[in-house]
């Protein structure tokens, strides 16, 4: 067996000569990291037979994967999260914990996004309040059938799966961190960066194989590569200024919520839905031209622009009293963890990124500020292709 597989994903060495056609599919590659793999194990496949299979016709970015700025329309939720399971395999093998330890790795992250909505974060805009997602994984887990059969055949506890999604025990903690970087993290950035990564004069390959240096020292989760964490993280900040907060996939999200907020579908339905379904009910309710608006609208036809911007967020109430209306939205994009918080390996001491003192202080100082400039209060407008608003560039 190659240094790199686990009894149940099998490395494709492309540096040795080996490839694809020496190995059982499914195939699960990510270009910019080091995850050349087959899922070879049965619980892995066992899952692919499941509702898990909606997640195939879920893309990755919702609104954001249907925009034409982008290079890659065909990125999935399923490839996320089949990502995030070898990832969490990966480790947990090197690391020496169990099988029985391991296999629940990977179903957690295999399932971690069983209850996305349709279109990815923006179907949630019908009701933000009933779609938590981590509610409703433990809802849409628990009314599956063959979800619960493939779970007994492995010897896999129910409440275990839901506890290590939600983050609450060890394994759970690799999974979902309360600090910003975990395996669900590494899987959807260097996915959304292979996405979007013709936009980026700069690629550090070490960044999407940080993986590879998470280590469980003294009963914790550790990252032995300071330098390496660093990168990754001034790369998710790219990720999330030019894309996840690209200011014209913000206000095509900020109407959308809007449109969809008050909308009475049942979760049940939401949560069956795949993006298919989504689009047919979307233009039955409205049009296929308000559809095109906000699903297939290229970089020459825009329809919603931010037009303003205050990073002062005492002024969120003044400035919607003043400025919102039926054509204009005023509200705050959250500021993401700064994750500087992340455990590091430094001079064989177990330390927060951010507690390092020397010449690493700087470069922490500066991720700090710039992620601070995610969060503002955004003014985002209809402007129907003209984007000279009266009110543009209120405060930059």
């Amino acid at each position: 067996m190659h240094e790199k597989s686990t009894p149940d994903a099998t490395y494709i060495d492309f540096r040795r000569g080996d490839g694809p056609e020496n190995h059982e599919g499914p195939y699960n590659f990510v270009a910019v990291s080091d995850i050349y793999y087959s899922t070879t194990g049965e619980i892995y496949r066992d899952f692919y037979s499941t509702e898990f299979n909606r997640l195939d016709r879920i893309k990755q970015l919702g609104v954001v994967d249907r925009s034409q700025t982008l290079l890659s329309q065909f990125q999935t939720r399923s490839h996320h999260s089949i990502v995030a399971a070898i990832m969490m395999d990966y480790i947990l093998y090197r690391n020496g914990f169990n099988d029985k330890d391991r296999k629940l790795g990977i179903v957690s992250g295999l399932l971690h996004d069983i209850a996305t909505p349709p279109n990815s974060e923006q179907g949630k805009s019908f009701n933000r309040k009933r779609l938590n997602e981590e509610t409703l994984s433990e809802y849409k887990l628990k009314k599956s059938p063959k979800i619960l059969d493939v779970l007994k055949k492995h010897k896999i506890s129910m409440d275990d799966v839901i506890n290590t999604i939600r983050g609450n025990n060890k394994i759970g903690e690799l999974l979902n961190s309360k600090e910003g970087v975990d395996v669900d993290n590494l899987s959807y950035i260097a996915i959304d960066y292979e996405i979007s990564m013709n936009s980026y004069k700069f690629m550090f390959k070490d960044t999407f194989e940080l993986h590879k240096s998470v280590k469980f020292i003294e009963n914790q989760w550790v990252f032995d590569y300071p330098s390496v964490l660093l990168e990754f993280l001034q790369t998710r900040y790219q990720i999330y200024e030019d894309v996840y907060c690209n200011t014209r996939n913000r206000a095509k999200e900020a109407f959308l919520e809007r449109l969809l907020k008050d909308v009475d579908v049942p979760v049940d339905t939401i949560l069956e839905w795949d993006d298919w379904n989504f689009d047919q009910w979307f233009v039955n309710k409205y049009s296929k031209d308000e559809f095109e608006k906000y699903f297939n609208n290229s970089l020459a036809e825009t329809y919603f622009e931010e037009v303003g911007r205050e990073y002062d967020l005492s002024k969120f109430k003044e400035i919607k009293k003043k400025y919102e209306n039926e054509d204009r939205i005023v509200e705050i994009t959250k500021t993401p963890r700064h994750a500087t918080n992340n455990l590091v390996l430094y001079k064989d001491k177990v330390v927060p990124l951010g507690d390092i003192s020397d010449y690493f202080r700087f470069r922490v100082e500066s991720i700090k500020e710039n992620y601070k400039r995610l969060g503002y209060v955004g003014m985002f407008e209809k402007v129907n292709g003209n984007v000279f608003s009266d009110i543009r560039f209120l405060k930059y």
